[in-house]
């Protein structure tokens, strides 16, 4: 089963969203074969102990979408970064029970931003 990585950006409603950078992308290697609930459960795991007390039916995965030949997000990351600064929801949001390679067939591109978790708390 392939191994891909994803970067995954985490925006949570107590943060402004001019605070939201780059740098707070994070990477998951995860094997393409699980679910979108592995990938969630790995991202809180990340946010340890941050986001600790929060159900993990509270994090809610939006994938970006990607271009037709499935390798590169129809938006580049700066674009995605501009969005979420303007409080511009983007993605299309995963069901728990889906399989990652659904929306990822193979390793998208490195230099993309690829799934985005808003985050109410």
């Amino acid at each position: 089963m392939p191994k891909i990585r994803l970067n995954c950006l985490v925006v949570p409603s107590n943060c402004p969203v001019e605070k939201i950078t780059r740098h707070h992308v994070i990477t998951i290697n995860i094997d393409n074969e699980e679910s979108i609930h592995s990938l969630r459960k790995q991202i809180k795991e990340q946010h340890s102990p941050q986001f600790d007390d929060i159900p993990i039916t509270e994090f809610v995965v939006r994938a970006i979408d990607l271009n037709t030949d499935k390798k590169e997000a129809s938006i580049d990351a700066e674009s995605v970064m501009n969005d979420v600064q303007n409080e511009t929801k983007i993605g299309s949001e995963r069901f728990p029970i889906s399989n990652i390679h659904e929306h990822f067939p193979g390793q998208p591109s490195e230099k993309d931003i690829h799934i985005i978790v808003y985050l109410d708390i």
